[in-house]
């Protein structure tokens, strides 16, 4: 089964139980039972590309997220994580890795040459059986022996960049001519197929050719660190003074992409100030400081420099302690595969405004304000609705928490190690013998 794809924070200790069983062939001779029980314990060799553990931002919050929790599952198999060389080397720049997990650097620092070169030689030489590309990407050359496992997170780098909104930088383009190329043997070479979301798996479906049954949806969530803090604690109160946030604030999430759609969020706040009495903050996170002259220049031009605060890049901490001061959260993105942000703010109890695009919906539920991101009257029209009223506030808020809990990192690890199972041909053929058997000895 080495082509053509199968239907279907912090780390801790993990955990490794054996076990064997023998399966039988009413029609054959009775084999060795001590040689089927020795093939059926043979661990697995896992390897994961998580070279993304450095970065904890996005796809690098997934793959630690995801590590944490499988390293908490009972299994037999060994892992191996592949990592940036001088993470290998000072791993104490990493989350926890299980004492039981290997470390392999990935020499060089250019990440398609390491995913292209580095990772199949290195495959090799430590005898991996299954590897797992968590990042949309991965080796397009890999030892026929070892099973692919990948993660397409969303196809956004196929669609039109009109549908995107904006320019796309050399650097953002130079990515997504690298993933296209690379997705495009996804029907040759992978053995297991996972997304995120439903609508993940369509646009995939729709713009690879893959058949939507064959794609299992892996639903991410919050992080365990991001829930809701008691108001006026003395956390809260710290953040809220060093960032002179003393009064109400609304709370957004930019980016350089277009599609994070920050323009429209100034834009909607403005347009909340000029048309109502409230006199909420607009906070605005995750936006490097060479990308904030241009709208810092039309929050003065529209008196209110003061009160629309760049925060830049913050630690978990503090974004957990933002999102619990905030009076809502706005996330208006173009496009999302997922959406996580839209849980982290549920799980802090926080009331979401969010979009009508991408996976938002599916994520989101009945439990957020849903708007069209390109529509700034009505994003604004929201924020002056939900800022007014406490009972929606309330409401909102008491949704997001039980929406929050319907999503599991647990069932996510689960579904992935499962994805491994099903991949590697060993694994697959004594499922298939247990199947039969047990259907035959009913």
């Amino acid at each position: 089964m080495g082509s053509g794809i199968l239907s279907s924070g912090r780390l801790v200790g993990a955990v490794r139980i054996s076990g064997h069983a023998a399966y039988l062939s009413p029609s054959a001779p009775e084999p060795c039972r001590d040689c089927f029980a020795r093939r059926d314990r043979r661990r697995m060799r896992i390897g994961i590309d998580a070279r993304l553990l450095t970065y904890r931002r996005g796809m690098g919050n997934y793959v630690c997220s995801l590590m944490g929790s499988i390293s908490q599952l009972p299994s037999r198999h060994e892992f191996f994580l592949f990592v940036n060389a001088a993470d290998a080397r000072n791993p104490q720049t990493l989350p926890a890795i299980p004492a039981t997990w290997k470390l392999v650097g990935l020499p060089g620092g250019n990440y398609a040459v390491q995913e292209q070169i580095a990772l199949p030689a290195l495959l090799l030489r430590n005898r991996i059986d299954v590897l797992h590309c968590p990042a949309n990407t991965f080796p397009l050359f890999l030892p026929a022996k070892v099973a692919l496992v990948v993660t397409i997170h969303d196809v956004m780098y196929l669609m039109p960049q009109r549908y995107l909104g904006g320019r796309s930088s050399v650097y953002q383009r130079f990515g997504r001519a690298y993933r296209r190329l690379v997705v495009s043997r996804l029907r040759h070479r992978a053995a297991s197929l996972l997304t995120v979301s439903n609508r993940s798996a369509e646009d995939i479906a729709a713009y690879l050719g893959v058949p939507r049954a064959t794609i299992t949806v892996t639903y991410e969530a919050a992080p365990p660190q991001f829930r809701r803090i008691e108001a006026g604690s003395e956390a809260l109160n710290a953040v809220r003074a060093r960032r002179n946030l003393e009064r109400s604030f609304i709370l957004a999430l930019g980016g350089i992409d277009p599609r994070k759609n920050t323009d429209a969020v100034l834009m909607a706040y403005l347009a909340f100030r000029r048309r109502s009495n409230l006199r909420h903050k607009l906070a605005i996170v995750g936006l490097p400081d060479g990308a904030t002259a241009r709208l810092a220049r039309i929050a003065e031009r529209a008196g209110l420099a003061q009160d629309v605060k760049f925060l830049g890049f913050v630690s978990e901490d503090e974004l957990v302690s933002l999102y619990n001061s905030a009076s809502m959260f706005v996330y208006p993105s173009r496009y999302e595969g997922f959406g996580l942000p839209v849980l982290e703010a549920m799980s802090c109890g926080t009331p979401v405004i969010a979009s009508t695009a991408g996976a938002v919906p599916e994520v989101a539920g009945d439990a957020a304000i849903l708007v069209d991101p390109d529509n700034a009257r009505a994003l604004s029209d929201a924020m002056i609705a939900l800022a007014s009223d406490t009972s929606m506030q309330r409401a909102l808020s008491a949704k997001g928490l039980r929406r929050a809990g319907e999503f599991s990192w647990a069932q996510c690890a689960r579904q992935t190690v499962e994805a491994y199972e099903r991949a590697h041909p060993h694994e697959y053929s004594i499922r298939n013998r247990s199947t039969a058997v047990s259907a035959d000895t009913r």
